[in-house]
């Protein structure tokens, strides 16, 4: 029931953005709908993971376990990797089974103190952001991901991260989703990759916003 009411409310909020003029009024519905959004996205994290129904996954590590062999070979590229590199169990609840260290340093997060904890729950979007669309894009992405067999590329996406004190950084990211399929081609894992823009996107902002400032059409 939660979830059909939260689709016909994504549904009237986007309707309701094609005839919104006021940017007031534009922003608050924007909000309205990310946060429907993300409601849904974590509803069906939790319930059914990647799934496209209830138990399609379920079962993964009995139907699709990894040989010893491609085991130790996932554990010893994501060890190996200098891309910042999370892998996650596309089963209910997104479960994080590992990450490396370069994903570590980037986040601000310890392997031990995450492993086995949902994904969402360890990166949750900026509470303090109005209009945030992290958790619904990357669960997005990663269920094209596990349903297509396919790598995706998302855009930049902004995603801030909590501080060893739980204060949120901005953070902005372009990150890759890969299935990691077993040899009959069947869904073992997701390997969520990150490559951090922060630095590159801010620069951008300055330039803009000094631009912004030197222009006598935008300086009243």
């Amino acid at each position: 029931m939660r979830r059909f009411v939260l689709e016909q409310n994504i549904l009237r909020f986007r309707a309701r953005l094609h005839g919104i003029l006021s940017t007031r009024e534009r922003a608050m519905v924007t909000e309205m709908l990310q946060a429907a959004e993300r409601d849904l996205a974590l509803l069906q994290a939790d319930a059914m993971g990647t799934q496209r129904y209830r138990g399609e996954f379920q079962s993964i590590h009995a139907r699709a376990r990894p040989t010893p062999q491609l085991a130790s070979l996932i554990q010893k590229h994501l060890e190996a990797v200098e891309i910042p590199s999370l892998l996650l169990d596309p089963g209910p609840g997104l479960h994080i089974l590992d990450i490396n260290a370069h994903y570590a340093q980037a986040t601000m997060t310890v392997a031990t103190r995450i492993g086995g904890s949902p994904l969402f729950d360890v990166f949750p979007d900026n509470p303090e952001q109005g209009q945030v669309d992290g958790v619904s894009k990357v669960f997005a992405s990663l269920q094209l991901a596990a349903q297509t067999g396919e790598p995706h590329a998302m855009a930049i996406q902004r995603y801030d991260i909590r501080d060893g004190a739980g204060r949120f950084l901005e953070r902005h990211w372009q990150p890759v989703n890969t299935p990691l399929l077993d040899e009959s081609g069947r869904l073992l894992y997701l390997l969520h990759q990150v490559h951090d823009v922060t630095g590159e996107v801010l620069a951008r902002r300055a330039r803009s916003e000094r631009a912004a400032a030197f222009d006598p059409h935008t300086s009243g």
